[in-house]
């Protein structure tokens, strides 16, 4: 079963993909400044993540940051620290 924030996001996706191809104004834009564009159509996304657009892209690479390990990251800091980075991403 596919999560539902995945079909949501396939949802909006292909609703901005659609609009981006019958209006041109709107694909420059898309273009232009992803991320403001797809947030102003739903979208989340935290404010460290830059969002990049590659036209004519078949969707066969996605990429995502690997933070650097924090310093002194000791064994029984790691749940601490996933709790952490999930309110990052979870706050946006």
């Amino acid at each position: 079963m596919i999560p539902e924030w995945q079909t949501q996001f396939q949802w909006l996706y292909a609703q901005v993909v659609a609009k981006a191809w019958a209006d041109d104004k709107f694909r420059s834009k898309l273009l232009e400044n992803p991320k403001k564009v797809l947030s102003d159509h739903g979208f989340s996304f935290p404010e460290t993540f830059t969002v990049r657009l590659v036209p004519g892209g078949a969707g066969t690479t996605l990429e995502l940051p690997l933070p650097e390990k924090p310093s002194g990251l000791q064994a029984e800091d790691l749940e601490k620290s996933l709790h952490h980075l999930h309110a990052d991403f979870s706050s946006t």
